[in-house]
């Protein structure tokens, strides 16, 4: 999924059970709807998708990991939160 970083993108790293790296990656999209996308990273890609959240320029996440979720809502959805829970161990 492509993004404009510079629309108040926020991001937390989230830890799976299996020790890997989730970045949850949440604002609004160009038309204004709240998204939530959950992006497997590994460690050579860290410092790169952290710089692209960092500059004001369209992005593919898609790029830096495996997209593993993605939803749209204030709040990622229960079926969201249940697949992350389920197979990574993380409570969103």
């Amino acid at each position: 999924m492509t993004l404009e970083t510079n629309t108040g993108f926020v991001h937390k790293v989230l830890t799976t059970k299996n020790g890997d790296d989730v970045f949850h990656i949440f604002g609004e999209d160009s038309i204004g709807r709240r998204v939530h996308l959950f992006i497997s990273v590994n460690a050579i890609n860290r410092p790169k998708i952290e710089r692209a959240l960092n500059a004001n320029q369209q992005v593919d996440f898609a790029q830096f990991g495996n997209v593993v979720a993605s939803c749209f809502g204030q709040y990622p959805t229960n079926d969201v939160r249940q697949l992350m829970k389920e197979k990574y161990g993380i409570d969103c």
